[in-house]
């Protein structure tokens, strides 16, 4: 997932932004209304898909956020046209993009050589360099 560090930073970039759609005098948007957003989505975010939803957030706050293009489809049943369409591209012969590039490593690679050119290293100073997330380096530190 994305880094509480990085929704923060984000959510706070948006503020001039979202104050500039305030129409209402009474009702402009500050730092408290995000903060109170990243304390919702801090909680129960299942709750909060099933209240907030896109066309509610669409609504309510004048920001646009374009549907999933699944040609209205569920996720399950677009899914499964997505692979059978897949696998009938690997029928044709046809270059098929399959998981990670080859050659491209791992964070596990990355971690380990990290750890190999700094004996003495910490996890912090890896997290950093690497710029790899935190529960990655806690994941593959040996």
């Amino acid at each position: 997932g994305i880094s509480e560090q990085k929704i923060r930073r984000d959510a706070y970039a948006f503020l001039d932004h979202l104050e500039s759609l305030t129409e209402d005098e009474d009702n402009h948007f500050s730092r408290a209304d995000v903060k109170d957003a990243l304390r919702a989505l801090k909680g129960d975010r299942k709750r909060l898909s099933t209240i907030a939803s896109r066309e509610w957030i669409e609504d309510n706050t004048k920001v646009t956020i374009p549907a999933n293009k699944r040609n209205y489809r569920k996720q399950k049943d677009h899914v499964k046209v997505m692979n059978t369409m897949k696998a009938l591209k690997k029928q044709l012969g046809e270059e098929v993009k399959e998981g990670r590039p080859k050659g491209s490593g791992t964070a596990e690679q990355t971690v380990r050589e990290w750890q190999e050119s700094h004996p003495a290293g910490k996890k912090a100073d890896c997290i950093r360099e690497t710029g790899l997330s935190k529960p990655t380096v806690y994941k593959w530190w040996k």
